[in-house]
């Protein structure tokens, strides 16, 4: 792997580890989302069973890996949070994630990673949603110190790379003293026109690269 640097992306949960119950089981097959159920976070009964898997993860490819995302799109479509009623009856499912429960991943993740792997880099994974509110909730739940770098997917439609949100996420890690974290744009590209009838054409797409 000459010239290049892994990073590894912890996403998604074994089917023990789910919030499980009959109504929630039910709710996932009336919304047809049992595909994508993984994507959930584990139930909080197993966040020490997460963080010991981070441990073991770290021990297992410390000689090859030490760069970590924790999840992917966490504030959009890559993490599902369960909305329940006032009784705690699942109500619906929306994607986009519980940034307090997030939270409490990232730095579960992060604490143990480093246990095994002193010299890991964690990043928050891949955030896709235009705005710093997900970011800003991570520092107010806590989790500062608990990652290095920021990984955005700062693409819109068939628009350029969103420079104007990378450097509002910048000024945001700067004004929680955190100048020396690195953004990572993990995630970038273009649907192409007429493959795609909302894409950009090839030279549009080219265009977009050398910005």
């Amino acid at each position: 792997m000459q010239g290049f640097v892994v990073t590894c992306v912890v996403t998604s949960v074994p089917e023990w580890a789910y919030e499980s119950d009959p109504a929630t089981d039910a709710l996932y097959r009336a919304r047809g989302l049992e595909a994508v159920r993984p994507l959930a976070p584990p139930a909080l009964a197993y966040l020490d069973d997460f963080g010991k898997f981070a441990v073991e993860l770290g021990k297992h490819y410390k000689e090859l890996v030490h760069r970590w995302e924790v999840w992917n799109k966490p504030d959009g479509a890559g993490m599902l949070t369960l909305v329940r009623d006032a009784s705690g009856n699942p109500l619906d499912l929306r994607p986009g994630g519980d940034v307090i429960l997030y939270t409490r991943l990232l730095t579960t993740f992060s604490s143990n990673i480093r246990r095994a792997d002193p010299s890991a880099t964690v990043a928050i994974g891949g955030l896709t949603v235009p705005n710093t509110q997900f970011l800003e909730g991570i520092y107010v739940n806590g989790g500062k110190g608990s990652f290095s770098a920021v990984a955005l997917h700062p693409c819109r439609g068939n628009q350029g790379v969103d420079f104007a949100w990378v450097d509002a996420c910048r000024n945001l890690l700067v004004s929680h003293g955190d100048k020396s974290n690195t953004l990572w744009l993990s995630e970038w590209g273009w649907k192409v026109y007429p493959t795609n009838p909302e894409g950009v054409t090839e030279g549009e797409q080219a265009r977009f690269v050398r910005m």
